[in-house]
């Protein structure tokens, strides 16, 4: 292990880990592109236990010169500024593993790297889920600590939830043809949540409304999107710069949330008159059936018939 280098290590193969799924992802005997290819621990299990050739990129220059130890051919340099030399590829499949929450433009990078895919080809990549359990618990107790590793990386510019990945690729001229999950529960996180402390009702609650509530990070494999790319999935509408610049947004959201709260109040008014409508028929029906009581009472003598009698029910 480098001193001092922080991602080099084994890699994790028990089933259901992100490292055993992105491998089986890839599968054997690949042209290969592994971006973030650090010390080359990924490279050498696709090189020696898959057959795979495997051609790295890797930022900090002694990584790249151990992991040239087993790649065919390793690039030191930025992925998000590095001229791609114009001979690289094609490749069948591009890893992006827990690289693209350290970009800063990983919309961009997926883009710049999809004319090295080879025809059929296509990317796979392991995320980071904030929308962890164990961080949004975090969040309610106005913490949110960087780590030296984890959900919450302190090298880590961007997070991820499902709708968020799937924006990213989307937006970058991919669909994702594959989702995987690494589950691990919050107790077991490096936050090792007690959920005793907090009312089962809100932890129910939680989980309830979040399927990926144990999802600690994202496996998908992505192809290129049909006709050049898949249309733009526009992003989650926000403030404008200049109205938090100049204090005015607080204004403005306090008029939108009064305009939304007057909207639901027109549709709850307008719910109610409906219910009162359907009563107004249900009374109706209700002095119906009372008159056609009524008048049956009359017509039988106001009792009702006897054994014996006409109607009876005696033999």
């Amino acid at each position: 292990m480098l001193s001092g280098f922080k991602y080099d290590g084994t890699l994790d193969l028990r089933p259901g880990s992100a490292a055993a799924q992105v491998l089986a992802l890839v599968g054997e005997n690949k042209e290969v592109l592994e971006v973030g290819c650090a010390t080359g621990y990924m490279s050498r299990v696709l090189v020696e236990r898959y057959g795979c050739r495997v051609t790295g990129i890797e930022l900090d220059p002694r990584g790249a010169e151990k992991a040239a130890a087993v790649c065919r051919r390793v690039i030191c340099g930025d992925i998000e500024s590095l001229d791609l030399p114009p001979e690289l590829g094609p490749f069948e499949v591009i890893i992006f593993g827990d690289v693209l929450e350290h970009l800063r433009h990983p919309g961009e990078t997926l883009r710049k790297v999809r004319p090295l895919l080879a025809e059929g080809g296509y990317l796979v990549a392991s995320i980071p889920n904030i929308a962890h359990l164990s961080v949004v618990l975090e969040l309610i107790r106005g913490r949110f600590l960087y780590r030296r590793l984890g959900l919450l990386d302190d090298t880590h510019l961007r997070f991820f939830c499902r709708e968020t990945v799937d924006r990213l690729f989307r937006n970058a001229g991919y669909r994702i043809t594959r989702w995987g999950r690494v589950v691990i529960p919050p107790e077991l996180t490096e936050f090792q949540t007690d959920l005793g402390v907090f009312p089962a009702w809100l932890v129910d609650y939680l989980k309830e409304q979040n399927p990926d509530y144990d999802t600690y990070q994202f496996v998908v494999r992505a192809e290129r999107g049909e006709n050049g790319g898949e249309a733009a999935v526009p992003a989650a509408a926000g403030p404008a710069a200049e109205d938090l610049v100049n204090g005015r947004w607080p204004q403005k959201a306090a008029a939108g949330l009064l305009e939304k709260l007057r909207n639901r109040e027109r549709l709850k008014d307008r719910e109610l008159q409906g219910l009162k409508n359907r009563l107004r028929e249900k009374e109706k029906e209700i002095k119906y059936l009372k008159e056609i009581i009524a008048r049956l009472k009359q017509e039988g003598g106001g009792r009702p018939a006897s054994p014996g009698e006409p109607g009876g029910s005696g033999r």
